[in-house]
């Protein structure tokens, strides 16, 4: 099977010169950055794509055809064809905004844009979108924005943490520029760590989901930074009721290089400090770091490097007069999130674009309690002392292939190198005897996975069909993860769908509740701790109602092996 497949790719790489293509990246006019998810229709021959997460595209064209590139927010362009040294290279197509200077503006969308560029069970969020919804506190929280959703609800009142189509909060895989983020809360749990500022878009998965996602059972959750203005330099800001934040960015170099820089930061310490005597003194704030530069290294490679950083620190001292002296108590909570992210894209050809990308995620945990009773004879002083975290290491690569206007290919795979320290645990006394470590053993495991994917889009019908492997080293087992979506047209603006996705989820969150508190844990899958397993099969019906509206409608079952309860 797996020579079969060599051979196939093979002859589909060496027959790629036998059609003509346009293919490039779809760019902003101002920033100069890439646009994902544009619509490209060829007028002439009815071919129709859609660029990638990362702005390149590719369609099937010869000379007078004329091209059409539309995205909801920006003027609709057309190109055409006119000498065939625009085939075979790549070419920027610049879509501008659209700005309308009224007293008045109403704004529509048409059904077909929707139908377009929606698949069933995904959920797609610009930045503007995620701003314009109203939030706690004046806050525009991308996570929050999702519970407005059908099938997303929030786990508690006021929470960030969500459940997704019935699944546990630890079943939502969470990317921000393709590294993971263990713990996405801020607070804990009313915001997310995801400041909107810098966010391009945001695309959330219940369902059917496609081969090159996998590691949770229940949703997947990817978000993608802006690159900042190539063109020219840009800052913006604002002060809210608990928080402030500031964005900067600008071209390094113009129209080939630029940077991005956005800072939040609370003042809740600052506003509770005066309150407060000191006797007893309470102190909690959170920020974030968001930085991302790009480089054009010629017209075929781009490189991008983005890293973030977030972290929470709650302070609470107590001094309680005892007889001539005090008993002091002193409780710190913090914890941090990081990530980094560097990729490469490379244009081989008009018909193959390949992403490799190097991530680093940690996430780590700090409690700390300590107790001064100055009043015996003589003091006595304890402190506890709990930490906990994870580190990644991630090297991905994948290929997208446009065979033809009609076929799509799209394959890479991954290797993960996971480093858990579920527990460090301390007591330190003043009586020497009732000191003590308790640590869990730090583990290293590695995760493999490879897929396949493809896109057939045949008169009425949609075959999005791929296949996606994985493995533990734990539990030496290669498992296969198939995906399957099936759409059919049945007139204007009608459509139906089924699908089915098998997911493994080899990591596990040891918790007290469901907001995902920074008390939580991660932990592997071991020789008794089995691998969650989820098979789900939806159903989509979408068809008008109106000139106005368009009604869709999704039912689903799902079946979670392995799904684990812990003791209190």
């Amino acid at each position: 099977m797996k020579k079969g497949f060599i051979v196939i790719l093979f002859f589909l790489l060496a027959n790629s010169n036998g059609f003509c293509q346009l293919s490039g990246y779809i760019v902003d006019s101002l920033s100069k950055e890439k646009l994902s998810y544009v619509t490209i229709i060829n007028l002439n021959s009815k071919a129709s794509a859609i660029s990638n997460k990362y702005g390149f595209f590719s369609i099937k064209a010869i000379v007078g055809d004329t091209i059409r590139f539309s995205m909801v927010g920006y003027k609709t362009s057309k190109v055409l064809i006119s000498i065939k040294n625009q085939l075979g290279n790549p070419q920027n197509v610049l879509l501008s905004t659209s700005v309308y200077d009224l007293n008045i503006v109403f704004i529509t969308g048409k059904k077909e844009s929707i139908i377009n560029q929606n698949e069933p069970g995904k959920i797609f969020l610009q930045s503007k979108q995620i701003k314009e919804l109203t939030m706690l506190l004046g806050e525009k929280d991308p996570i929050k924005a999702l519970s407005f959703m059908p099938g997303i609800q929030e786990v508690s009142e006021g929470s960030s943490s969500l459940s997704i189509r019935g699944g546990d909060v630890n079943q939502n895989l969470l990317l921000l520029d393709e590294a993971i983020v263990y713990n996405a809360n801020h607070l804990f749990g009313f915001f997310s760590t995801f400041n909107a500022d810098p966010i391009e878009y945001l695309d959330a998965y219940k369902g059917p989901f496609p081969a090159q996602y996998g590691g949770r059972l229940s949703s997947i959750i990817d978000i993608k930074m802006r690159e900042g203005n190539r063109n020219r330099y840009n800052i913006e800001g604002g002060i809210g009721l608990i928080s402030s934040r500031l964005l900067v960015e600008g071209p390094i170099i113009k129209n080939n290089s630029s940077f991005l820089f956005a800072a939040r930061r609370t003042y809740l310490d600052l506003f509770l400090k005066p309150f407060q005597s000191n006797q007893e003194r309470t102190s909690y704030y959170f920020g974030d770091l968001n930085f991302k530069i790009n480089t054009k290294i010629n017209h075929k490679n781009d490189l991008f490097i983005s890293y973030y950083s977030g972290i929470d620190d709650f302070y609470q001292k107590n001094k309680i007069p005892r007889r001539n002296s005090y008993l002091l108590n002193n409780t710190l909570l913090d914890w941090k999130n990081y990530t980094l992210t560097s990729r490469w894209n490379r244009i081989y050809s008009s018909k193959l674009f390949q992403n490799v990308s190097f991530l680093y995620t940690k996430y780590q945990m700090g409690y700390s309690e300590n107790t001064i009773q100055d009043y015996l004879l003589p003091p006595r002083f304890q402190e506890v002392t709990l930490k906990s975290g994870i580190k990644d290491y991630t090297l991905k690569s994948d290929i997208d292939y446009f065979v033809s206007g009609k076929f799509t290919l799209k394959t890479g795979g991954l290797v993960t190198i996971h480093k858990f320290n579920p527990r460090e645990f301390s007591y330190i006394s003043s009586r020497g005897e009732e000191s003590f470590k308790n640590n869990s053993k730090n583990i290293q495991n590695i995760e493999i996975a490879s897929f396949v994917t493809s896109k057939l889009n045949l008169n009425n019908y949609t075959i999005d069909a791929g296949i996606r492997s994985s493995f533990f080293d734990v539990s030496k087992k290669i498992r296969i993860e198939p995906r399957l979506l099936l759409t059919r047209k049945l007139g204007l603006y009608k459509s139906i769908s089924v699908s089915y996705s098998k997911m493994n989820q080899y990591l596990h969150q040891i918790s007290n509740t469901g907001n995902g508190l920074p008390t939580d844990a991660w932990i592997p899958s071991s020789s008794f701790l089995k691998p969650g397993v989820s098979d789900i099969v939806s159903f989509n019906l979408s068809f008008p109602i109106s000139k106005m509206f368009i009604a869709s409608f999704d039912t689903y079952y799902k079946w979670i092996k392995g799904n684990t309860e812990y003791k209190s």
